[in-house]
C-alpha cells in the first residue's frame, strides 16, 4: 500500500464516522489542525485531496527573489515565533504564498531561525490512547501571539481518548486561577475524570526539592 492510499484510507474512514478527528491525527501523525485541513480537501477534491501538500511544488530556486525577501521579512516581524511547518500553513491561509517547510528551512537557516541544534533524544514508543471517553483529561498551556503584538496563553483541557477539546480560556500566562476555572467548567460540564494529565509546570506539582526535605503540595495538587 502506497502512503497515499494509506493516508486516503484512513481520511475515508474519518469522513464516514468510523474515526474522530483525534483517532485520524494520530494514525496519520499529524495535529488536528492538518487532520481537519486534509479532510476539507478530500471533501472538495476526491482522493486527489489526499496528496501532500509539497508534492508538485516549485523548488526554492523557482521562487522570484522578491518572493524569498517578502518571506524572510514576514519571518522576521510577523511570524517570528513559527515553526517552519506552522509557518508554511499560516503563509498559504493568511498571505497567500504556497511554500514547503523544506524551502523556508533552507531560506531562514541561514538568517538563523530554528538554528538550535537539539540534542537527540531516547527513542519511545508513541503512547496509547485512553480506550473511554473521559478516563483522562489534559490540561496545558500554550503561549502565543493569539490576537497581534501581546503574547497571551491558551488553556486547553482535552479528552485523551478522542482529542475532543472540551473547555478551554486565554489568559496573560498560564496561571493557577485560569487553571481552577477550566477544570471547574470541565467538571462541571462533563464531570470528574479518573486520570488528569499535566505537564511539570510549578503551579501544577512541586518541582523543587532538598535532600532530607519533603516539599508541601501545591495548591493544585491540594485541589
Amino acid at each position: 500500500m502506497t502512503e497515499e492510499a494509506r493516508r486516503y484510507g484512513v481520511i475515508a474512514a474519518l469522513l464516514d464516522g468510523r474515526m474522530t478527528n483525534g483517532e485520524a491525527a494520530g494514525a496519520l501523525d499529524v495535529s488536528l489542525r492538518q487532520i481537519k485541513r486534509i479532510k476539507g480537501k478530500v471533501k472538495r477534491e476526491g482522493p486527489s485531496g489526499i496528496k501532500h501538500g509539497n508534492s508538485g511544488r516549485p523548488s526554492c530556486k523557482a521562487f522570484p527573489a522578491e518572493t524569498k525577501e517578502r518571506v524572510i521579512a514576514l519571518a522576521n516581524e510577523k511570524y517570528f515565533d513559527f515553526n517552519f511547518s506552522h509557518l508554511s500553513e499560516m503563509l498559504e491561509e493568511q498571505e497567500g504564498i504556497e511554500i514547503n517547510r523544506e524551502t523556508l528551512r533552507q531560506w531562514l537557516r541561514p538568517e538563523g531561525f530554528g538554528s538550535k541544534v537539539r540534542k537527540q533524544r531516547r527513542h519511545r514508543k508513541r503512547r496509547k490512547r485512553s480506550e473511554k471517553e473521559g478516563h483522562m483529561l489534559f490540561l496545558d498551556g500554550s503561549p502565543h501571539l493569539w490576537f497581534g503584538e501581546e503574547k497571551s496563553t491558551l488553556l486547553l483541557s482535552t479528552d485523551d481518548s478522542t482529542g475532543k477539546p472540551l473547555y478551554g480560556l486565554f489568559r496573560k500566562e498560564e496561571d493557577l486561577e485560569g487553571c481552577f476555572k477550566v477544570c471547574k467548567e470541565v467538571f462541571t460540564r462533563f464531570g470528574r475524570p479518573s486520570v488528569f494529565y499535566l505537564d511539570r509546570a510549578s503551579q501544577f506539582v512541586t518541582t523543587r526539592h532538598k535532600s532530607g526535605y519533603v516539599a508541601e503540595p501545591t495548591q493544585f495538587e491540594r485541589l
